[in-house]
């Protein structure tokens, strides 16, 4: 884990400041709200001394030789329930011997045992119908007053039980659990954060499945209950936290809820900021979806238009002529393009964003540093800062308007973008062989001083620049080559460019929200924006949907993907551009990609294949023969001169 990221470590969550759950009534909850008070008739005390009930093998195995509807099952039913409608009663049978103080202690519950325990009970159905019941009145002692802290351990036995697990007690035991949790004081939540932090990692897995699958529960089955899941949200908070430190971590996907980005209550002004406020909570579909709703939210009402007129000869001048002195309020509108002088006036907006990134990565631009292999940019501080304001509208339209723009930009851009430090690993992208010079300064065992003979003044961007005040005159030595090495790839990413990439993120931020960018890693927000070059081909043909008369086995798609099978990699790019309007993949993967394949009735001989980008749609004319399908399609893709397999 990153040290030095904190936007992975929200604060502690405060006291929620919305009213305690158990003053709302989960059983009765309806679309309406919540109905009143909690159903207090089975309240129990969280100690029940007469009868104490400890749960050793002996009776646990007695109770599952127990047949249902037997004398000997009335007669255990209310042993059953006292020991689980009690929480000194769970404790006590788990708990493993210490002397120990209260105050402070170790965690002294057998993890193991409890698991072993439920399990078995699970597999006799009365006896989980009883457990069901019992632990309902045992969660509503839970609530008021607050836990103290000798029944804390509860907290951790309670998520190994199945019958939590299960959506019908969603709302009957783990809201209010959650809710008897994040009302806990001070020292209580340390002291569970602490035994948290202690599980295993098959241990820890289960609170915070019990809780995510609560939330995905309510967003699919309850979203009218929506705005009561800030307690569930709040423990999640505080088990993200955990985890980040435990000894035995669990994955972090084990927090992303899918359902976040796949169900429309995320439309909700509400939900979306609350998503946005706890990003741990989201899977990249999920960070998509919010980006997506902040953007239509910040849309001005009727769609109006920001319209730029180009010529494709002077691509770059016209767009960036466009941008100077256009208004926040007009950028945050639906792009509309149109090249002038051209029959289509109101082109495809992807046309624009993939000239305009061929154009600026050419050499002759000007815009950019280029490295020696020509495959990674850079800002120059030879060019005006105010272009690099400029890119950065461009960047943000494109972001906000859903399309991609290919700037092959280094990891490091969108750590910046995420105010995070770029590293000498991330100069590896920039210039390797550098890279591995200053590593072997490093790892050098001899005297630095003398066999290398380097002072603090670097050449970079055909300048030559002191590192440090006075760097012609000190030497790197032993004793300061890690100074050196970290000034170098400070200048390099910061100090050498620092206006150009503050008006290149103002250009960003005044079309984009810093607060929705921010949910975003820094690999996330690149394929956001440039997309990617995971070319899964087969998930493209998999996942194709046919219309009309067009099947799988139809021969004018067979024909289509035999033709395509015989691409070559650039043809298929080609393809791709033609259908989805960028070359590259977007960054939830080819998967994402649902074409469409529409048969049309060809009107004449010439008919060429269309697409739809705004759809992913294809109309493939219904060719009679292969050699038609072939030169047709080629043609439409703008690979006329080759033959299928010929790379450009």
């Amino acid at each position: 884990m990153r040290v030095y990221d904190t936007r992975d470590a929200p604060p502690p969550p405060e006291r929620v400041q919305q009213p305690l759950l158990h003053s709302m009534d989960f059983q009765n909850a309806d679309a309406s709200g919540p109905s009143g008070g909690p159903d207090i008739t089975h309240q129990t005390q969280i100690c029940e001394a007469p009868g104490h009930v400890k749960i050793d093998q002996s009776r646990l195995q007695k109770w599952l030789k127990i047949k249902s509807g037997t004398k000997k099952q009335k007669l255990t039913r209310s042993e059953i329930s006292q020991a689980f409608s009690c929480c000194f009663c769970l404790i006590d049978s788990f708990r493993r011997n210490s002397d120990e103080p209260a105050a402070g202690r170790p965690m002294r519950v057998d993890m193991k045992a409890v698991r072993e325990t439920f399990e078995k009970i699970h597999k006799k159905e009365w006896i989980t119908r009883l457990v069901d019941e019992s632990l309902q009145k045992l969660i509503t002692t839970l609530l008021s007053p607050a836990v103290p802290e000798e029944a804390l351990e509860i907290l951790l036995i309670l998520p190994e039980c199945h019958v939590l697990h299960q959506e019908d007690n969603v709302l009957k035991m783990i809201f209010p659990l959650a809710g008897a949790i994040s009302s806990l004081s001070g020292p209580s939540m340390n002291l569970l954060r602490s035994w948290w932090s202690d599980l295993k990692k098959p241990f820890l897995q289960m609170p915070i499945k019990m809780f995510t699958d609560a939330v995905a529960f309510i967003l699919t089955s309850r979203p009218e209950l929506t705005c009561w899941m800030g307690h569930v949200i709040c423990v999640l908070r505080h088990l993200y936290q955990v985890n980040k430190m435990a000894a035995s971590c669990v994955p972090a996907q084990m927090f992303h809820i899918a359902e976040i980005g796949s169900v429309d209550t995320i439309q909700n002004v509400y939900n979306w900021r609350t998503w946005q406020q706890n990003r741990f909570l989201l899977n990249v579909d999920g960070k998509i979806k919010v980006f997506k709703t902040a953007a239509s939210i910040k849309m001005p009402p009727l769609f109006p238009r920001f319209k730029v007129y180009v010529r494709r000869s002077h691509l770059m001048e016209d767009t960036f002529k466009n941008l100077e002195g256009a208004k926040a309020e007009d950028v945050k509108k639906l792009l509309q393009v149109e090249f002038i002088g051209e029959k289509d006036l109101k082109a495809e907006k992807w046309h624009l964003f993939h000239l305009i990134s061929k154009e600026l990565t050419k050499s002759e631009s000007g815009m950019f540093w280029h490295n020696d292999l020509k495959t990674m940019i850079w800002f120059t501080a030879k060019v005006d800062k105010i272009k690099y304001f400029q890119l950065g509208l461009l960047c943000g339209i494109a972001m906000h308007n859903d399309h991609i723009i290919n700037l092959p930009f280094p990891l490091a851009l969108y750590k910046k973008l995420l105010d995070l430090r770029p590293t000498l690993s991330d100069l590896k992208e920039l210039d390797s062989t550098l890279v591995n010079s200053l590593q072997d300064i490093l790892d050098y065992g001899g005297d630095v001083e003398n066999d290398f003979g380097l002072n603090f003044v670097i050449n970079w961007d055909g300048i030559s620049v002191p590192l440090v005040e006075d760097g012609e005159n000190q030497m790197v030595t032993n004793d300061n080559c890690q100074e050196f090495v970290d000034a170098y790839v400070d200048y390099v990413f910061n100090v050498s460019v620092k206006d150009h990439f503050e008006e290149f993120e103002r250009g960003i931020y005044m079309v984009c929200d810093p607060d929705v960018i921010d949910i975003f890693e820094p690999k996330e927000l690149m394929e956001f924006m440039a997309g990617n070059a995971a070319y899964e081909w087969d998930k493209l043909k998999k996942n194709a949907v046919y219309e009309g008369v067009y099947h799988a086995k139809h021969k004018v798609i067979i024909m289509f993907w035999n033709l395509f099978d015989k691409m070559s990699s650039s043809q298929r790019k080609r393809f791709l551009l033609f259908v989805t309007g960028s070359e590259r993949v977007p960054s939830l993967g080819m998967e994402s990609i649902k074409m469409k394949i529409v048969p049309v009735y060809m009107l004449t001989e010439d008919q060429l294949p269309e697409a739809l980008n705004c759809h992913k749609m294809l109309n493939l004319p219904m060719y009679r023969t292969l050699g038609q399908l072939e030169e047709r399609l080629l043609r439409a893709i703008g690979c006329a001169d080759q033959r299928p397999g010929q790379e450009a």
